[in-house]
């Protein structure tokens, strides 16, 4: 019950109200490449180090990672589980968005199995070449 008033009400309230704001198109990018990184790895917590480390847009950004996290934070994904000095380092997922974006899960771990491959193969001639 509580996860679908979730859903149904408290996600879209929120993004409609963010989007009034214009926090929508502030770190748009950084916030749905963390979508993709929590997706595609279905995590149920992630820490600030991981994400600036996984995550392209944000890399060794943890002022972006913050700002990032405040965003999904609002739209009703995260709540802070751990603080250094006052701000959140940790932060626990929930668990209604991998059901709700199982789908875009797949969609995102394929796109991000096929990069790699590419990646691989690209390495793997760069070096032959070189050879």
């Amino acid at each position: 019950m509580a996860s679908t008033a979730l859903i149904e009400y408290h996600l879209p309230a929120a993004q409609e109200f963010y989007n009034k704001l214009g926090y929508a198109e502030q770190g748009r990018e950084a916030a749905k490449d963390l979508c993709g990184f929590i997706l595609s790895r279905g995590l149920n917590e992630v820490a600030a180090r991981d994400v600036s480390s996984g995550v392209w847009t944000l890399r060794n950004n943890i002022p972006g990672v913050r700002s990032s996290m405040e965003l999904l934070e609002a739209y009703g994904w995260v709540r802070p589980a751990k603080f250094v000095k006052g701000a959140p380092t940790k932060w626990l997922v929930n668990t209604s968005v991998h059901k709700l974006y199982a789908k875009q899960a797949e969609v995102e771990k394929t796109r991000r199995e096929k990069t790699r491959t590419k990646i691989n193969e690209a390495v793997s001639v760069f070096g032959q070449r070189r050879g």
